[in-house]
């Protein structure tokens, strides 16, 4: 994963920092865990595996086993053990031998601003050295000084739990792309798409970014090279992939884009008009479905098809509304949402196709925008109250739908909705003060916040997951316009 260009030592060093709290602390991969830091005291004899005991038995590449920290432990715990690469901002290699050295002579861990492994730099951008940050990351630390050889803290990341913890979500990973939309097929096979940012709009891409999941780690797959942000993926296999959004010419919309993955590269497929593609959802590899709305003619815009070829469905409705979501379980049963005018006057709508021609289903007292929706036996559709600056989540069923009770005392906008079934559904968004992202779950009987992680200043827009126990989030940071990737799991 790619991120804001400074000096080599400072890039490097900032990615293993970055590396250390997040891969090590969510990655399936992962293995090790706080270098040379043994917390549980574990004299038993039982192997707790965390790569921390220095009598353990573990001879997996990146087991320090030493006493202290070296800078040859950090690199080989953060590079060998949780499988990362480290690379320049331009993709290249950094050989292992700059990164110890630049930690050996004391580098500055990084530049910038922020927190990143609980390592909190002041705003005059004075840093502490590489091995001061590293003692500082907690999240791949094993701190519950427990003395059994049952480790159950799911700090040390390689260890033989026997009372694993709950999932839980991680600590976000920041990169220098914003993020919209994700989606996967499986726990190594997992898309995120969004686009680097103008400088004064987050939705204003300069370059369209996909980054793919491979069961270890995240790393930037494709980026365009036109002025692309990508905003909804979607696919049926892993060799079956759409992702969309907008070509910009400056600040304006210039044509819509639909980029297909065959399994070896991404090509693109693109409307030529001003089209603001937000969704995409199929009912196959041959019947996929793009909703948006045409920014110059004010029209809502569904185009159905495949790579073989695109047809603009017809509007029945009466009203144009602008779409973000569309989801469904067959051809003739498709839902979008999104709201009846452009701006914040327009009342949130559920569009309805039967396949051939779209209608108005419902649309919500006040004005509202819904921007999320996802379906099992019955659907779901989330947004926000415009006028009272609340979350907003309808449950419908038979073509009637109810306003739900998100039961969060914060104010909040909702932006997606994915679940595994009627009884366990994760809803995304933020609150509007910006402080922290927002992430809902529903047990079958009620909505509740769930606790996400202290450095989380994020707007999240979308969610995806394998298993109840294997979901992610993605989004930007509110303040510096960085991407966000947060997981949900043990």
């Amino acid at each position: 994963m790619k991120t804001r260009t400074f000096s080599l030592m400072v890039l490097v060093l900032l990615l293993a920092l970055m590396v250390g709290a997040t891969a090590c602390g969510s990655s399936s991969k992962s293995s090790g865990s706080h270098p040379a830091v043994d917390d549980d005291n574990d004299t038993s004899g039982g192997d707790d595996n965390d790569d921390n005991d220095t009598a353990d038995d573990d001879t997996s590449p990146g087991d320090d086993d030493s006493a202290t920290p070296t800078c040859q432990s950090v690199y080989d715990e953060f590079y060998n053990t949780c499988g990362f690469d480290f690379t320049t901002a331009g993709g290249a290699a950094i050989p292992e031998a700059t990164i110890v050295a630049a930690c050996n002579i004391g580098q500055p861990c990084y530049e910038l601003s922020g927190t990143i492994a609980n390592c909190i730099i002041d705003d005059t951008g004075d840093c502490s050295t590489m091995e001061a940050c590293v003692a500082a990351a907690l999240p791949c630390g094993d701190d519950d000084d427990d003395s059994s050889p049952d480790d159950d803290d799911d700090n040390d990341d390689n260890d033989n739990d026997d009372n694993d913890a709950s999932p839980s979500w991680s600590p976000s990973v920041f990169s220098e792309e914003v993020l919209w939309g994700v989606w996967g097929t499986s726990s190594a096979d997992v898309w995120a798409v969004g686009g680097l940012p103008d400088p004064t709009d987050n939705y204003v891409g300069t370059a369209g970014y996909i980054d793919h999941y491979d069961g270890a780690r995240f790393t930037t797959f494709f980026t365009t090279s036109d002025a692309e942000m990508f905003t909804g993926v979607w696919g049926t296999s892993p060799s079956d992939v759409y992702a969309v959004g907008s070509t910009f010419a400056g600040e304006v919309v210039s044509h819509g884009a639909v980029w297909h993955y065959d399994g070896n590269s991404w090509s693109e497929w693109t409307t030529g008009d001003a089209v603001t593609w937000q969704g995409v959802w199929g009912a196959s590899s041959t019947d996929v479905f793009t909703a948006g709305y045409d920014q110059t003619q004010n029209i809502m815009d569904v185009n159905q098809g495949s790579v073989g070829g695109w047809t603009t469905m017809a509007n029945a409705s009466g009203i144009e509304p602008e779409l973000f979501a569309i989801w469904g379980d067959a051809p003739t049963n498709a839902y979008a949402v999104g709201t009846s005018d452009i701006g914040l006057a327009g009342a949130g709508v559920i569009m309805h196709t039967n396949g051939s021609t779209w209608t108005e289903q419902f649309s919500t007292p006040g004005p509202a925008i819904l921007y999320g929706f996802w379906g099992h036996s019955t659907a779901y559709a989330v947004g926000t109250d415009t006028l009272a600056n609340t979350a907003l989540i309808y449950h419908g069923a038979g073509g009637t739908w109810t306003a739900m009770d998100p039961q969060d005392g914060d104010l909040v906008s909702l932006y997606s909705v994915w679940g595994t079934s009627e009884s366990s559904i994760y809803t995304v968004g933020a609150d509007f003060t910006g402080s922290s992202a927002a992430i809902l779950h529903y047990d079958g009987s009620a909505w509740s916040p769930m606790a996400v992680p202290n450095d989380s200043a994020a707007i999240l827009g979308g969610v995806w997951g394998v298993s109840d126990s294997d979901v992610w989030a993605v989004g930007v940071s509110a303040g510096t316009l960085n991407g966000v990737i947060m997981h949900y799991g043990n």
